[in-house]
């Protein structure tokens, strides 16, 4: 073993917090506090023990190899088990002197209770934490860490760094003060570098730092400096008018003032938009954000919007609550039916448009051929034509018996009405109405004719399911079920399925005089309507609190996931089968239409390579360059119009420098020395730069070719006899760096001469090497996460601070001369260190708000101001450079994506997963007004602007031609 290496950190004994569970949220919260605070570990049995594990030998254990433990004390007094823990801690304490044992007193807490631990001698005699006033100070806590690790308590701090535990207890004390005292709530705010650090600590520390309690404390901070800003622009702007010699001071201020106020106000839109209840409002108070200050967080914010709803196609509004809902004849269009009598049918990508009215509010719907069945409040059953000329079809039987249930045949020739008191009326042209009674005044609540037209059912509130058949539709079967149902229908087979209250969806198979019922799938929600499908087989179904999921008969989610897609209760559906679209609609008013197979809008794909991408590149002139690789084939690709074309074959290259054998892979086979080849491609890696290309073989040789010089290919180092290298190319092509696999030797390389110009020595194996844009400078990361800069003129080595927890990943230059690096530790080092060379202390980590795994590949651009980072789990992390500041994790799919770029001509980002298909996001803020606009439809209504920037100029962001009009 290596004497230098060091010796594995071995974990550091855990404090036993004792308490009674009636007192637990007092003691998680003094618990969070220990370790982000202090750092110190513990044990809390809520956390520690997993659920099914029988506790007392647990308990037991975790005492034995407890540095200390905290035994704490209140109103609650003693639990059975908080006093046995807190007497085998006395007995540890006992029999081991560096045992640390801390009583704590907590607010309530009486004598009686103390006087039961040891005959009263624990909270008297040894020196006790009293953190009596809730919640505890910062001082409080740092004095009781002391206390349990043995240390002195700092006599004299400076001026105390803002920490994720004081950002959390003053959002506390803020949500209790506001309750109260609006003055007292203010004075808790945050301010100038204050409010920014707390920003900085909230996205920094996403699994410290609780959102829910966090945000809205955040956000009356900003709003509130916006008002200090407001006020300051004012008086700076009053004072240039009056103080003329003062004037381009108080200019300046303004403008400073005015720049700080959209930024706050920017942030605090970005916070908001993902707290509100809707689509549409979540995507406009995102994009106003975008307008206010294109800060990180409004980018991160608009990304994270137009990718949760990417698959919302438009909204829309009718005005008058939507009350009824039914298909179109072959699944092109969806009519509604609303509160005030009006029918509006959607079709193709127009808005509602209006048909006609009945003569009071619509309770029901169906599409009969070119007619629309209308059942109305008053138990009239109308039909309505394209034109809205209405024929009254049923009389009913007044405002008691309002029309419940509308069910065609497929051709049309039967028609079924159910009503609100049980009768079901069976209309066929040329023939009179019959009419069935149900019996006990059963609501009919859904209604099905069979494919053969033989056979009709009825399924009631009273939990009944009623079967009519015969020439004369005479009932002919009835059977108790265990709940009502939202919706039902025949499939092909003569099967029937349907929906219950409950979310049970159910089968039924008639034969001779009996039926058979089987239970699908249970769904879990509080469900106000359905609809089932029988020709795709789908099933959508709507919730009270607007949510709608949709998915096969076996409850497989199509499409999306379970979303709430509306503010109000779900009160129409509609799958249009015809156009792949799941169209929804509210007792508000609002219709929106879903895309099913594919998202909307947001991105598009880019033609797939041919193979494995190792590289992807977008040059000076704004082609897209790709690298690909195979077993046997490697080339380079320039993307043209809609394809991919060939601009260097490197297997080619290869043969006419090394011939032809060097062309193919060997034959696999033991070498002298009894070991046997396992090179799987011919190529092993390949670097690609503006000015051309590096690669090696499988066999060590690397190659060089330049796309602006006619020399060809050259061969600019021997083969080494077993490959596995790894390279680094300036974006001069001048110079190539290269390593072994393992190694901690790098060859710097003359590509043109290829004369060895240097050998560097790193302390550790190297992982990743990656040229300055000068080209005279080398960053390399090591195996242990260490982080190195090569001066390549004077020939000096700067190790940078050692901060990350695994392997180096790679590293990126960006335009300053600043350096970031990222490690390939996935969700246990997720974060990007800024390092700025030569001043250790502006070292910055940031994390990502999105765990993800390894990463695979990055880029930067300096005219977009972006990273983008990929890796193994199908995402694309993406942060602001000059801000330091995390933006989004964009999802492409479940694989690793080996090659990434940021295009600044076309303003988007290109990802690559290993099977060679690629995908586009745009990063252009217009394009994401159009994609807003054109799924939203409208802007922000005058109160909707006064509740989220009360005092701002109102000026919609959607003009009235982008309504619904945006495609990618």
């Amino acid at each position: 073993m290596n004497d230098d290496q060091p010796e594995p950190d071995t974990p550091a004994p855990e404090i036993f917090l004792c308490h009674n569970n009636l007192d637990a949220d007092i003691v998680r919260h003094i618990a969070d506090a220990l370790e982000l605070e202090a750092g110190t570990p513990f044990f809390l049995d809520a956390f520690a023990i997993p659920d099914g594990v029988e506790f007392m030998p647990e308990i037991e254990a975790a005492m034995e190899t407890a540095k200390g433990c905290a035994i704490f004390l209140g109103e609650n007094g003693w639990g059975p088990t908080h006093l046995w823990e807190a007497g085998l801690a006395l007995t540890r304490y006992r029999q081991d002197r560096d045992f640390r044992l801390i009583p704590v007193v907590l607010p309530g807490a009486s004598d009686a209770d103390m006087d039961r631990l040891g005959n009263g001698s624990v909270f008297k005699d040894i020196n006790r934490s009293e953190l009596t006033g809730q919640p505890p100070s910062q001082d409080q806590i740092q004095q009781l860490a002391a206390a349990l690790s043995g240390t002195a308590a700092p006599q004299y701090r400076a001026p105390a760094k803002l920490t994720p535990y004081q950002l959390r207890r003053d959002a506390e004390r803020w949500g209790i003060a506001k309750k109260t005292s609006k003055k007292a709530a203010a004075a808790i705010l945050y301010r100038g570098a204050d409010l920014k650090e707390a920003q900085d600590i909230m996205l920094a520390n996403p699994d410290f730092v609780v959102i829910a309690e966090v945000q809205p404390f955040i956000a009356a901070a900003l709003a509130e400096e916006r008002n200090t800003l407001r006020r300051i622009t004012a008086i700076a702007l009053a004072a240039s008018f009056t103080f003329i010699t003062i004037a381009a001071v108080a200019y300046y201020n303004a403008k400073v003032a005015e720049s700080r106020r959209l930024e706050s106000l920017s942030r605090a839109l970005a916070i908001q938009a993902s707290q509100d209840e809707t689509p549409g409002r979540q995507l406009l108070i995102a994009l106003e954000a975008t307008k206010r200050s294109n800060t990180a967080e409004a980018q991160g914010a608009v990304l994270s919007m137009l990718e949760k709803w990417r698959w919302l196609l438009t909204e829309h509004h009718i005005f008058n609550g939507v009350t009824a809902s039914a298909t179109g004849p072959g699944g092109t269009s969806t009519i509604f039916g609303s509160a005030d009598g009006t029918v509006h049918r959607l079709a193709g990508t127009d808005g509602p448009q209006y048909i006609g009215s009945a003569d009071s509010s619509i309770t029901a719907l169906a599409e009969n051929q070119d007619t629309i069945l209308v059942g109305t409040l008053d138990g009239t059953v109308e039909s309505m034509d394209a034109q809205g000329n209405v024929l009254r079809l049923l009389e009913g039987f007044g405002r008691q018996a309002y029309v419940t249930a509308i069910a065609t045949s497929p051709d049309g020739s039967i028609m079924v009405i159910g009503d609100h008191e049980g009768r079901v009326h069976i209309l066929r042209p040329d023939h009179p109405t019959i009419t069935h009674d149900a019996g006990d005044m059963l609501q009919i609540n859904a209604l099905a004719v069979s494919p053969d037209m033989t056979r009709i059912v009825a399924l009631t509130d009273r939990h009944r399911l009623v079967v009519y058949e015969g020439s004369d539709w005479q009932e002919t079967r009835r059977w108790p079920l265990t709940a009502s149902a939202l919706d039902a229908a025949f499939l092909e087979d003569g099967r029937l399925v349907w929906i219950t209250s409950n979310g049970l969806m159910r089968q039924v198979a008639f034969s001779n005089d009996d039926i058979t019922i089987n239970d699908s799938y249970q769904f879990n929600g509080f469900f106000s309507h359905a609809v089932i499908d029988a020709n795709t087989e789908l099933v959508a179904l709507g919730e009270v609190g607007g949510f709608v999921q949709l998915t096969n008969f076996f409850g497989h989610e199509i499409g999306f996931k379970r979303i709430r897609a509306h503010s109000d209760t779900i009160s129409g559906l509609s799958i249009q089968e015809e156009m792949g679209q799941l169209v929804t609609a509210a007792q508000n008013g609002s219709v929106s239409r879903w895309v099913l197979d594919k998202p909307a809008d947001f991105g598009r794909s880019l033609p797939s390579l041919v193979s494995e991408p190792l590289a992807l590149l977008v040059s000076a002139d704004g082609a897209v360059l790709g690298a690909t690789r195979s077993e046997d084939e490697a080339a380079i690709w320039r993307l043209e119009q809609n394809a991919w074309v060939l601009v260097s074959d490197l297997v080619s290259a290869i043969v006419e420098v090394l011939g032809a054998e060097a062309g193919r892979l060997p034959t696999p086979g033991p070498d002298s020395d009894g070991f046997e080849d396992i090179s799987t491609t011919l190529i092993d890696q390949i670097v690609l730069t503006e000015t051309g290309v590096a690669w090696s073989t499988w066999n060590g040789a690397v190659l060089w070719l330049a796309f602006t010089e006619h020399t060809g290919p050259r061969l600019i180092r021997e083969a080494n006899g077993y490959g596995q290298v790894l390279l680094a190319a300036a974006p001069s092509g001048r110079s190539v760096a290269v390593t072994e696999e393992g190694s901690s030797e790098i060859q710097i390389i003359d590509s043109v001469s290829t004369n060895e110009l240097q050998l560097l020595h790193a302390p550790e194996p190297v992982e990743t090497m990656d040229f300055a844009p000068s080209g005279t400078e080398l960053a390399i990361g090591t195996s242990r996460g260490s982080v190195l800069i090569a001066s390549l003129p004077d020939r000096q080595t700067t190790a940078l601070p050692d901060q990350h927890a695994a392997p180096i990943s790679g590293t990126i230059w960006l335009g300053d001369g600043d350096l970031v690096s990222y490690a390939s530790g996935g969700s246990n080092d997720r974060g990007l260190l800024f390092h700025r060379p030569g001043d250790v202390d502006a070292t910055l980590r940031v994390a990502s708000l999105r765990p993800g795994g390894a990463a695979t590949a990055s880029d930067y651009n300096s005219d977009l101001d972006l990273i983008a980072i990929t890796d193994h789990d199908g995402m694309v992390h993406l942060w602001r450079a000059s801000e330091r500041r995390f933006v989004h994790s964009l999802f492409f799919g479940g694989s690793y994506l080996p090659a990434v770029a940021l295009d600044p001509t076309a303003r988007r980002v290109i990802a690559a997963d290993g099977s060679g298909n690629l995908w586009s996001w745009p990063l252009n803020p217009s394009r994401w007004e159009a994609i807003v606009c054109a799924k939203v439809g409208r802007s922000l209504t005058t109160v909707e602007w006064n509740e989220v920037m009360a005092g701002e100029e109102f000026a919609p962001v959607c003009a009235a031609d982008q309504s619904n009009s945006g495609t990618d």
